[in-house]
């Protein structure tokens, strides 16, 4: 019987890739088939229902993102709640790229604010999702800048680029990792992290630009239904551990401008908590809600 990686995301964009990555050394580790499915759609709540409500046995893995978290904080109803789900291993964090086609004449953050303030215009920005993080980060930019900017949803990252290119949208919002090997296509304007990333030297966080309250990076772990064994969650916490902890699988995860972690299932739980109070935190201030 294989065991089954869930996706909240379509495939082809980084988090399918590093699900992919993973799954290949957890099938070699374990001896066992491991297979990646993709469940998109309302903001990763179908996947991420589809695997609560799965049998608590080992065989069936959500491979989260923030808006596992997101979804609790942005709506008063989910079909799942967080203690529907035990927490594994936060494998990485990624820093989210805002970016608009090459030839586009937005040269930064600022410049696309201004031109979102042209009545004329319509500036809309694409995200993964209502409630993805790329979402947010949008939603923080109009509210600390007064910007007319219009959100559009997609299924994944990957989605919008064709509509980015094609000038069928502004910009859109997206893991840097898979914005930076587009460069002959896009621009990128500024990413969520703490410092510049190496690959992008002259790119501004979003705090160096002048909207730390977008400045919120996403994350990607692996969860369980809640009623899994425990020796069963630290076994897979262990192994996925070892995994990203491995020299060559930690610099493919750096490849896509991520950074590698590999943290207990404790570790990861307290993290959650962490990450709950920082998204509650800029859901308020800026009166959020997907009801």
């Amino acid at each position: 019987m294989p065991i089954r990686i869930v996706l909240p995301t379509p495939a082809g964009g980084t988090h399918d890739a590093m699900a992919r990555l993973i799954g290949q050394r957890l099938s070699l580790a374990l001896k066992q088939p491991v297979v990646v499915e993709s469940k998109p759609g309302a903001t990763g709540m179908l996947a991420t229902s589809y695997v609560a409500k799965a049998p608590a046995d080992g065989y069936t893995l959500l491979f989260g993102q923030a808006s596992v978290v997101q979804n609790t904080v942005l709506r008063s109803r989910t079909s799942y709640q967080l203690r529907d789900l035990a927490p594994v291993s936060l494998v990485v964090l990624f820093p989210v790229a805002l970016a608009v086609k090459a030839n586009s004449p937005v040269k930064s953050v600022a410049d696309l604010v201004e031109l979102s303030k042209d009545p004329q215009r319509n500036v809309s920005v694409a995200s993964w999702g209502t409630g993805s993080t790329g979402h947010i980060i949008v939603e923080a930019i109009k509210q600390q800048s007064g910007a007319k900017l219009t959100h559009v949803a997609y299924k994944g990252e990957a989605e919008p680029f064709s509509d980015l290119v094609g000038g069928v949208i502004t910009a859109a919002t997206g893991s840097a990792g898979y914005y930076i090997p587009q460069s002959d296509k896009t621009r990128i304007l500024a990413v969520s992290s703490t410092k510049r990333l190496k690959s992008l030297p002259d790119i501004p966080t979003f705090e160096q630009a002048g909207y730390s309250s977008a400045n919120l990076s996403g994350w990607g772990g692996f969860f369980l239904p809640a009623n899994t064994p425990a020796p069963i969650v630290a076994k897979l916490s262990q192994e996925i551990r070892k995994i990203v902890a491995e020299p060559e699988i930690a610099e493919r995860i750096r490849s896509f401008d991520f950074e590698p972690v590999g943290s207990s299932s404790e570790e990861f739980a307290k993290f959650i908590q962490q990450d709950i109070s920082k998204w509650s935190e800029v859901v308020k201030k800026g009166n959020l809600s997907l009801d």
